[in-house]
């Protein structure tokens, strides 16, 4: 009775001749003319013929006093799916076709289920439409036998219609009315998404991230579904459950019918929380394995990881909405896969730690445990990964040896690089022979050991391999303004609809390409003036470490955390260059010969002791300068840093217990009954503000917080060291300048020091005759020379005080006044001033 299966099924279900290639139609022609009712007028003998038609009708054909309508057309998808719709005779007893009518909506649901079933049972369309087809066709098998009970008793003795439709009630009606809307409602949204536009898409779900989260997450797939399949079968079976939540027959039934059709989606789940597989040939589960090209696996190890695997946005059953537990179940898997690709284990199903976990999986998305088992899943991964990274690669060790080598914690290296390429670094970068500043800074400060190693390799004996010192074409002062470049939007005032989406997405990507315009060509313009005096062009300026840290390290401290380290390095750089500068001076003004000449003329002696004074001046600020950058700034908070290392260490080794809910009663109860949306979303917001306050207590057992905590360490760093502040970055910048040519002044003031006296003149000038051959001194170019030196030791002097006092000023402004590092250097600064 029921039509042919579907041959070679094409997902383009709305095309013109897709029934005629894949479903079979059914036909039924009569082989006598039916008799007239109009020549019947016993209700009696109506009822038995009107019975005898809807044996046919209730499986889907005509009979001879009920036909199809003229409306229906068996050659469309959606009339068949729909199902016909069937009209009686014109002469039927008026009670008769009321019950007829009635009869008849079976036949038209029987007709639209066994469609859908040849139509939508097809791996194209996933397994949970097949799950779904395969329900349908048990009670379709059921309905059948009903039919068949039917015929067997007219043959016996006669039925009536009220008969029938009683049973029909009793026995199979409401679970066919539930099959038949949900095969129609899945049928009306693949028809929906054909016609959707998949950027409008795009911008929807980026407008849920931003509203949801106040950022768009990189770790998700936006593309929709081209039909109704997979987690959107599932939403639409919850949200029938949901509708009839006060019907308990039509409950139970929805809840195994959802149990039965999730059974691939749930095992798809466990095997990705507990094994980190995804067997997905169709597409439908939550999480995404993209097929990215194998150079970016080597190139760029951060980004292949990030984009291996992401949450895809549509489909995402109810159960699973929270973007937390969606963020969790993504890093679970990811988690394990990395572990895996480290320790080349094959099952963690072995492990003894997942014994449990694979022992009790996730067995229906209704669970009241749902989430706690998805939670216990990810503290595992977790801890597998913790361990990996605190013991296995020494994550420690390495936070440590990154904190020596580009923080200078044991500067007695760097400053003998330094003092050996003083010369070279305070030369313009461009025309420095960078590979002498290189070979210098490996031999002094590097060193990598040749020597075979016979133990287990450590962390510190891998690390210098990775480093490379090199001179950057950006200096230190253009790479903190790219951060400081960097502009957000308000995203409730542009999100408003999708043209304002689309809008600013357009604006940001502009911006972002202006200012890279922008930066190359004030980069051009900056390398072909090549001013030697231009203190940004000096070689320390631009010195940086290159670092290419090994798989999975790079993960934790990826680029972003490299180039927040290298600034901080250039940062450290630039402070002892310029005290270190100022130390030269300090022994150059204090114990040259010529500077201590006691028979200068008063007013050369008077210059030179405010020399003195603002070489003092200097060297008192440098020295705070440093004081502050190296304790209160980096030992600070590498203290804090190393304090939390240790807690994660002794959580990775504890066992993870699993969390017991102590109203798992009241948890399986709320997983199917939603209650009032509006006042549980009140209770909801309430408890957790309340649970916020009151459980503040932290854990340490996320790899994810892991590296947040180290993103922490050297953000704090980077704003207390005025990197982030676009106006203190500016003052930093202007004062440094001030003390660098302060310094270059007074160490070429030699010469000029013995221009100033005839004696010293003359017998510098039987000592060194080419270098005083062609110069002469008399008073009068004494007296000359001696104002003007007054004159530029008076400018640098209100320079350098201009200088601190518009830094102190910006320090104790309102935009700082809660960052206790800053306000406590502004008082120590305060202070000094005054003295």
């Amino acid at each position: 009775m029921s039509s042919a299966p579907v041959q070679g099924l094409s997902v383009q279900l709305l095309a013109a001749n897709y029934l005629s290639k894949n479903v079979g139609l059914p036909s039924f022609v009569l082989s006598l003319k039916p008799r007239s009712l109009l020549d019947i007028s016993d209700t009696r003998t109506q009822e038995v013929l009107v019975v005898r038609d809807l044996l046919y009708v209730l499986i889907g054909y005509e009979g001879n006093y009920v036909r199809y309508s003229e409306r229906y057309d068996a050659t469309r998808v959606q009339d068949r799916i729909r199902g016909p719709e069937f009209k009686t005779a014109k002469h039927l007893n008026v009670a008769l076709k009321s019950i007829t009518k009635k009869l008849a909506t079976y036949g038209k649901w029987y007709s639209g289920l066994d469609n859908f079933v040849q139509i939508y049972d097809h791996p194209n369309l996933g397994r949970v439409n097949q799950r779904l087809c395969f329900e349908i066709r048990g009670f379709l098998k059921e309905y059948q036998k009903l039919i068949l009970e039917f015929e067997n008793h007219v043959k016996q003795a006669p039925l009536s219609v009220t008969e029938m439709d009683n049973i029909i009630m009793q026995r199979c009606a409401n679970t066919m009315a539930h099959l038949y809307e949900i095969a129609n409602t899945i049928h009306m949204r693949t028809e929906e998404r054909t016609e959707s536009p998949t950027f409008n898409s795009f911008l929807e779900f980026v407008k849920q991230d931003l509203e949801m989260n106040g950022s768009i997450s990189s770790s998700t797939d936006t593309n929709k579904f081209s039909v109704c399949k997979g987690g959107v079968v599932l939403q639409l079976v919850t949200e029938r459950i949901n509708s009839y939540k006060g019907d308990s027959v039509a409950f139970q039934f929805l809840t195994q019918l959802f149990d039965a059709i999730s059974t691939d989606y749930v095992s798809l789940l466990n095997e990705w929380l507990i094994e980190g597989h995804i067997q997905d040939p169709f597409g439908e589960f939550l999480i995404k394995k993209n097929e990215l090209p194998a150079n970016i696996f080597y190139s760029n190890m951060e980004k292949y990881w990030s984009e291996l695997y992401v949450v895809k946005l549509d489909g995402v059953p109810d159960q699973l909405s929270s973007k937390d537990i969606q963020q969790k179940i993504l890093a679970t898997g990811k988690y394990l896969n990395i572990f895996r690709q480290c320790s080349g284990i094959i099952s963690f199903k072995d492990l003894p730690e997942f014994a449990q976990v694979s022992s009790n999986p996730i067995d229906s998305l209704f669970s009241p445990d749902l989430h706690l088992k998805i939670i216990h899943s990810y503290k595992m991964a977790n801890k597998l990964l913790l361990r990996l990274l605190l013991e296995g690669y020494q994550f420690q060790t390495l936070i440590e040896n990154l904190h020596e080598t580009y923080l200078l914690n044991k500067s007695f290296q760097i400053d003998k690089f330094i003092t050996a390429a003083f010369h070279d670094l305070s030369r313009d970068k461009h025309a420095v022979p960078t590979a002498r500043v290189q070979r210098l800074y490996d031999q002094v400060v590097r060193k990598p050991s040749d020597e075979p190693s016979y133990g287990e390799p450590t962390i510190s004996d891998i690390i210098p391999h990775c480093e490379g010192f090199s001179v950057d074409t950006n200096n230190f002062y253009e790479l903190a303004e790219e951060i400081i470049a960097i502009e957000s939007f308000d995203a409730d005032k542009e999100m408003k609809d999708t043209d304002s989406v689309l809008n600013a997405i357009k604006r940001i990507v502009s911006q972002s390409l202006s200012r890279r315009q922008a930066s190359l060509s004030e980069s051009e313009r900056t390398r072909s003036l090549h001013d030697v005096d231009a203190i940004d062009q000096y070689t320390v300026a631009s010195v940086n470490i290159d670092l290419s840290l090994p798989f999975p390290i790079n993960l934790i401290v990826g680029d972003n955390f490299v180039f927040e380290y290298q600034l901080l390095f250039k940062l450290q750089m630039l402070l002892k260059y310029a005290n270190m500068a100022t130390d030269r001076t300090w022994k150059e003004i204090n114990f040259s010969t010529v500077w201590r000449y006691r028979g200068f003329h008063p007013s050369v002696k008077t210059s030179v002791v405010k020399c003195r004074a603002l070489n003092a001046n200097v060297k008192g600020f440098m020295n705070l300068l440093q004081s502050y950058f190296n304790y209160l700034i980096v030992e600070d908070n590498f203290l804090t840093l190393l304090s939390i290392l240790e807690k994660f260490s002794v959580s990775a080794s504890q066992q993870v217990v699993p969390q017991q809910s102590s109203r798992s009663e009241k948890n399986f109860i709320k997983s199917f009954f939603n209650g009032n949306d509006v006042f549980d979303a009140k209770i909801n917001a309430m408890s957790n503000k309340q649970g916020s306050s009151t459980h503040s207590e932290e854990s340490f057992d996320d790899v994810q917080d892991l590296k947040n905590h180290v993103g922490t360490y050297l953000n704090n760093m980077l704003r207390d060291a005025m990197v982030t502040d676009g106006k203190l970055l500016l003052s930093l910048h202007n004062v440094l300048n001030v003390v660098i040519h302060i310094n270059n002044y007074m160490s070429r003031l030699k010469k000029s020091l013995v221009l100033m006296d005839e004696r010293q003149f003359a017998a510098f000038r039987r000592d060194m005759p080419e270098r005083f051959a062609d110069l002469e001194v008399n008073p009068e170019l004494i007296g000359l020379r001696a104002a003007s030196f007054k004159q530029i030791v008076d400018a640098y002097t209100e320079t350098f005080n201009q200088a601190v006092s518009d830094m102190l000023f910006l320090l104790r402004s309102t935009s700082v006044s809660e960052n206790h590092h800053l306000l406590g250097f502004a008082t120590q600064l305060e202070a000094s001033v005054g003295r």
